[in-house]
């Protein structure tokens, strides 16, 4: 297997979900023969309510069927121990 390695969040540890969407967007297009996409978030706060999909969700569902790819994205990452 190969592994493709990209950089998406600046210096600073931040990025918009916009500008994250941009990324994945020029990412999926670049190596388009990758089929498995981990994406590693440390999301701050509540992104969405118990019974909804976020935005980001949707969007990389509507990603996922277009370029027929799979995203993986880690639960339980945390800052604070539960």
């Amino acid at each position: 297997c190969k592994i493709v390695d990209v950089v998406a969040i600046d210096k600073d540890g931040e990025i918009t979900e916009e500008s994250l969407l941009d990324v994945i967007d020029d990412a999926l297009e670049k190596w388009p023969w990758v089929r498995v996409w981990n994406l590693s978030l440390g999301l701050v706060g509540q992104v969405c309510q118990d019974h909804e999909f976020s935005e980001l969700a949707a969007a990389l569902d509507e990603r996922s069927k277009r370029h027929g790819v799979l995203f993986v994205i880690a639960a339980g990452n945390y800052t604070t121990p539960p």
